[in-house]
């Protein structure tokens, strides 16, 4: 089954959020699931930049809904869920999608 068949981005919830190597964070949701995202192309983004820039990129944390950073960016889960699927990623992304 596909994670987009499993997933109701309204019923999950954030617990864990950290950064690995390079654009990567794992984030662990309630369900014990966890969800290995790249940035790809987002890492370009002035926000990131900025983040990367002031050293705050590698320190995200979660509200629960979003991948939170102190500037104030975030990214929401039902975001986190598109990118996941988003059609140049989908194959590379799904394999970043893991049960514990």
């Amino acid at each position: 089954m596909l994670w987009s068949e499993r997933a109701d981005s309204e019923n999950l919830k954030i617990i864990n959020v950290g950064a690995l190597d390079g654009d990567t964070f794992s984030i662990t949701l309630e369900s014990g699931h966890t969800i290995f995202l790249e940035l790809g192309d987002r890492i370009h983004e002035p926000a990131f930049a900025a983040l990367i820039a002031s050293g705050d990129f590698c320190k995200p944390y979660t509200d629960g809904k979003a991948i939170c950073w102190p500037s104030g960016v975030s990214i929401t889960l039902k975001e986190i869920l598109k990118m996941l699927l988003s059609p140049s990623d989908a194959t590379q992304n799904q394999n970043n999608y893991e049960e514990e």
